[in-house]
């Protein structure tokens, strides 16, 4: 989806990321990034992410810390470049090319 690929991409760059925790995004981020409760009315849940960016902004090491953390997810994940590789190697195994000699 958009929002798991916006999550990827601000990892990569090295983002501080507060996020709510729903569709797969703590799956995403792991350690790198800040997650919220989804759960509840909209407005708490708006007050949640809002208090964890206020507290982020305040906090430059804890800023840094999780920009740092976000990089380091990123390496971890699997780039666009392995799932091309991974969906042709599996597309080979299910239909093998074989070269006819003449």
């Amino acid at each position: 989806t958009a929002i798991l690929a916006a999550s990827l991409i601000a990892l990569a760059v090295g983002a501080a990321i507060v996020a709510t925790d729903a569709g797969g995004t703590g799956v995403v981020l792991g350690a790198g990034g800040k997650l919220v409760d989804a759960s509840g009315p909209d407005h708490a849940v708006a007050q949640r992410v809002s208090g964890l960016m206020m507290a982020l902004l305040s906090d430059d090491q804890a800023r840094a810390d999780l920009r740092a953390r976000a990089r380091s997810r990123a390496e971890q994940l699997p780039t666009s470049r392995d799932a091309v590789e991974a969906a042709l190697s599996a597309y080979r195994r299910a239909a093998p090319y074989e070269s006819k000699s003449t």
